[in-house]
């Protein structure tokens, strides 16, 4: 997958995969270099299911940005563990493999059950996150339901393995671009269909997401926050975005009008500037309000909201 060399030739980096050992696990990471030293890398954390690889488009909408992408136990050509994990054993491995990669902090984008998953490493691991991006993510089984359609589909990983089942279910599940633009489903489909999931692997982060809440502990998150959803996301409604951006005291939310569920895949450039203008802000303003928006603004800090 391209990424930028740096902003004068405007050439592109290659990622470079390969394995490491976390735990007891073999685990597949590919890194970006970035354009600046020092700077905190972005340690990208995918959907259920899915697989470094699918990180294509927002690659190339955050160029020169060091980027870090792994696939989750049980997904893409890592291990699957040896029985079912709960959120707090992905945190740890999520934990272990900024460890193993020599990594202190990290900035984390989590898409979906990624965002879940964010969520769960900043509560555990506060002192190695440094921000947040949640995209398309839930406070978990407290938050707003799928729609039917979607919520059944999304119990099965058959959309990874069939063309058929693929052009099928995604539309449906994802909404947005994806689901009104024929071409921006047709984009997805060789990078979703190349390394799908284990069966039992996909099993294993449905199980870790039973039950899993944050609602109860999102006000205790010191990390600033941005919390991005579309409109049309079908999977996880966008009033689950807003209770989290009302939730943990230092975020603000964005949304992409007539976004779905996979805008960080289909459309890209709606939210490539927004992001890197979240992790470039310096770390001494924080922003304006619990508004939908673009830019930041300064604000004052407050206390935790109840």
């Amino acid at each position: 997958m391209p990424g930028r060399a740096d902003d004068a030739s405007q050439q592109t980096l290659p990622w470079t995969p390969y394995k490491v050992r976390v735990g007891d696990l073999d685990i597949r990471v590919a890194q970006r270099p970035g354009g600046r030293e020092g700077d905190t890398p972005l340690l990208l954390i995918s959907g259920i299911g899915a697989h470094l690889d699918m990180w294509g488009p927002l690659e190339r909408a955050l160029p020169g940005r060091g980027l870090v992408g792994f696939d989750a136990p049980g997904t893409g050509e890592s291990d699957r563990p040896g029985r079912p994990m709960r959120m707090h054993g992905y945190a740890r491995v999520v934990r272990d493999l900024l460890d193993v990669l020599g990594y202190e902090r990290a900035d984390l984008l989590g898409v979906s059950f990624g965002g879940a998953l964010a969520q769960e490493v900043a509560r555990r691991h506060p002192e190695r996150v440094r921000r947040l991006v949640l995209c398309a993510t839930s406070a978990g089984f407290v938050g707003v339901p799928p729609r039917p359609v979607p919520a059944l589909f999304l119990m099965s990983p058959a959309r990874y393995y069939h063309p058929a089942l693929f052009r099928f279910m995604l539309p449906r599940i994802v909404g947005g671009r994806t689901a009104r633009e024929p071409e921006a489903l047709d984009a997805q489909l060789g990078p979703r269909l190349s390394n799908p999931p284990d069966p039992l692997g996909y099993a294993f982060q449905m199980f870790a997401t039973m039950g899993w809440t944050s609602a109860h502990w999102l006000h205790r998150l010191p990390h600033r926050t941005l919390v991005i959803a579309g409109e049309d996301d079908r999977a996880i409604p966008l009033p689950n975005a807003k209770l989290l951006a009302s939730r943990i005291p230092d975020a603000r939310l964005h949304v992409v009008r007539d976004g779905g569920h996979v805008f960080v895949l289909d459309e890209p450039e709606s939210v490539g500037d927004v992001i890197e203008a979240f992790l470039e802000e310096p770390e001494l303003r924080a922003f304006a309000g619990k508004r939908s928006g673009p830019a930041p603004a300064p604000r004052r800090r407050r206390a935790a909201t109840s």
